[in-house]
């Protein structure tokens, strides 16, 4: 329960620290990058009930990875991208079955989503952070980047984070699998 809660004030913080930054840097909101002032022009309260769901959704599946015991994958001797598989699935099968076939389980789901929700928020936060703080301090070279790549840039930005929370949840547990720890 402590680990749940401190993942939970960490995120929190991380939050209000961008949130906090983004208000220094742009008050009004009129060149904020998020999508959710960006694209459907939320205002401040907006903003804010919007992260404050976001937040909510977060700690629910926080809360999955913390309290559901660990999947085991039985199977031995598998390669990584078999390993991925077996997690979701249950056992090995064939190539191309593979691509046809439903997980039996929503709790291994739960559970990965629980730590990609909260690493990959974490993640984008830190970036936020430092990126609100370079701007803020009016870094000449970040400051032109931004403004003439952050329609590339951002996006990527976010999509490294996913994937990076991605290969951190299964390596982690493929390096457990291969210390036999997952091995009933």
């Amino acid at each position: 329960m402590k680990k749940f809660c401190l993942i939970l004030l960490i995120l929190l913080v991380l939050r209000a620290m961008d949130l906090f930054l983004t208000y220094l840097y742009i008050p009004d909101l009129q060149a904020e990058y998020n999508p959710l002032v960006a694209l459907w022009g939320l205002s401040w309260n907006g903003f804010l009930a919007a992260q404050g769901a976001i937040f909510i959704v977060i700690a629910f599946f926080a809360y999955q990875f913390a309290f559901l015991p660990p999947v085991i994958v039985a199977e031995k001797n598998l390669r990584f991208i078999d390993f991925v598989y077996c997690y979701f699935n249950g056992h090995l099968r064939p190539w191309p079955r593979r691509v046809h076939t439903m997980p039996k389980s929503a709790k291994p789901h739960l559970i990965f989503n629980g730590f990609m929700f909260t690493s990959a928020a974490m993640l984008v936060s830190l970036f936020a952070i430092i990126n609100n703080t370079l701007l803020l301090l009016g870094i000449p070279a970040y400051v032109h980047f931004i403004e003439n790549h952050y329609r590339t840039f951002i996006p990527l930005m976010f999509t490294a984070c996913v994937l990076a929370s991605f290969f951190l949840f299964f390596i982690r547990r493929y390096r457990a699998y291969l210390k036999g720890v997952d091995h009933p």
